[in-house]
């Protein structure tokens, strides 16, 4: 598993020569960020978008792990407001190496840990608003669209907006 964001990692390295002598240091490496993005979202469905326990056709938010590990989701955040990064607080749920998250923007506000679907307390606007992902510090934007000056752009029925390649793309 990944240091939680905020923690300190302390590293003593020691070299030693051939005649015995040596010098030792000791480093420290805060963890600053997570790799774990919002990889797309739908804020304008349509009659052939995802469908919900509910069988409604809410806005979703779709997360990323691109790293080899399994990362504890616990703790972190989804906003559509930057005046709130702590809007919706993300239940107890891992998400994979190179795994997939999909929450659905429906204003629900459900937050299972058993595998059902998790909906936020929060829809989102097709017009343009802002998105992030927040660190469990409740402060640390992780991964945004749009800023607290500008939304991300009017949205298509239908169709997603997010991230395309290596690196990333928008």
């Amino acid at each position: 598993a990944l240091p939680p964001l905020g923690s300190v990692l302390s590293f003593r390295v020691r070299s030693t020569d051939l005649s015995g002598l040596s010098v030792e240091e000791t480093f420290s490496l805060g963890v600053v960020s997570s790799s774990i993005r919002i990889n797309e979202f739908l804020a304008n469905n349509s009659n052939d978008s995802l469908q919900d326990e509910d069988g409604d056709r809410p806005d979703w938010i779709e997360l990323y792990n691109p790293d080899g590990g399994l990362v504890s989701l616990n703790g972190m955040y989804l906003t559509d407001d930057p005046t709130n990064l702590t809007k919706w607080p993300i239940p107890n749920v891992n998400l994979a190496g190179g795994g997939y998250l999909v929450i659905f923007a429906s204003s629900k506000d459900r937050r299972p840990t058993n595998g059902d679907n998790l909906h936020t307390n929060f829809s989102l606007n097709a017009n343009g608003e802002y998105l992030a992902l927040v660190a469990a510090d409740g402060l640390t934007v992780l991964s945004e669209f749009g800023s607290a000056l500008e939304n991300y752009p009017p949205q298509n029925a239908g169709n997603t907006f997010g991230f395309f390649g290596d690196p990333l793309q928008s």
